[in-house]
């Protein structure tokens, strides 16, 4: 627990929330009233309204809204459904793409509050999109194009966990960490089709997949390295720069 290890280091107390703390380290998301509630010397953890960029419908719905008055800066993100009230506009965006002797697109489905890669499904057909709905039993979602052409390292698909600190929302002022992990799927990557859709560890690079995988491997060294299903941010580093790719550019953008 590494809140504890720092109490500890830090010669603080732990103490229950009745008490006059200094402090406080939730994981629960923080009411305005609470906040309002606050000494001046007491800090909490959380800025009220977060839902609105923890949650995944939620997030999705405020990116689109902030694409359509800066679309250059927001050109990345992919086509986006909501679901359930997205439903029919998703099967007809299916219908569209679908046609007869096109290649099938594929789209990926994530519950709202989920976590861990519970509940994520991957769709190529409408009966896909109404067998993941059942399997969710209406849950909320969202299911945006997948990127079928991800970029590689020994044929196995990764993402990148970075650590950002946000101290103050307005001012907007974020401190961003300069290690975090790079973590890598357990079964080599090929592209989406209806054989391979469920399976989990070629397409989704959670931890908490892939650890139960016969072909995870764990490194237990302290340096940087580049083995294992885990790497540091500047183990990636050293890989790129080793295999011709521009890392400051990759990172800049």
């Amino acid at each position: 627990d590494v809140v504890r290890d720092v109490i500890r280091k830090k010669g603080w107390v732990e103490v229950d929330e009745e008490a006059d703390w200094q402090l406080c380290w939730t994981d629960t998301s923080v009411g305005l009233e609470r906040l309002l509630k606050l000494k001046k010397t007491q800090k909490i953890n959380h800025f009220s309204g977060m839902l609105e960029i923890c949650r995944k419908k939620s997030l999705c719905r405020n990116i689109s809204n902030m694409s359509k008055k800066c679309s250059e800066e927001y050109n990345f993100v992919p086509r986006s459904f909501l679901l359930p009230e997205g439903l029919d506009d998703l099967l007809a965006y299916l219908g569209t793409k679908n046609r007869r002797g096109k290649k099938p697109t594929t789209l990926i489905l994530k519950p709202d509050n989920g976590c861990q890669g519970k509940g994520i499904r991957l769709l190529q057909t409408c009966k896909d999109v109404h067998n993941a709905m059942e399997y969710c039993e209406g849950t909320k979602a969202v299911v945006q194009t997948y990127l079928h052409r991800p970029f590689l390292i020994n044929e196995l698909k990764f993402d990148l966990r970075v650590y950002a600190l946000v101290t103050s929302c307005d001012p907007l002022r974020i401190f961003l960490y300069d290690e975090g992990l790079v973590r890598f799927c357990t079964e080599k990557y090929q592209a989406p089709r209806q054989d391979n859709l469920n399976i989990a560890c070629m397409h989704l690079t959670n931890y908490a997949v892939n650890k139960h995988n016969v072909n995870f491997e764990a490194d237990n060294s302290t340096s940087d390295s580049l083995e294992g299903s885990k790497w540091s941010l500047n183990s990636l580093k050293e890989w790129m720069e080793a295999n011709g790719q521009d890392w400051d550019n990759s990172t800049s953008d």
